[in-house]
């Protein structure tokens, strides 16, 4: 199948929709790790790194998401 698709040295807007996507996963999964492992004795700091990447995350995803369109 991959004989069909064009051989072109650039990323295309699929493309970098998909790393900036990995990459917020994988954010989204380090600051997850970060409240399990770092801020278990501290409830206090696990509310507001969750509220905080709770609105920042999806914000960062949706930001990148439209640069990836309008470039």
């Amino acid at each position: 199948m991959s004989f069909n698709l064009p051989q072109i040295s650039y990323l295309t807007i699929i493309d970098r929709a998909f790393l900036v996507t990995y990459g917020c996963i994988a954010l989204g999964v380090l600051i997850s790790t970060l409240q399990a492992a770092l801020l278990r004795d501290h409830p206090r700091r696990v509310a507001r790194v969750d509220r905080v990447a709770g609105l920042s995350l999806p914000a960062l995803f949706f930001t990148l998401l439209g640069l990836c369109v309008l470039w």
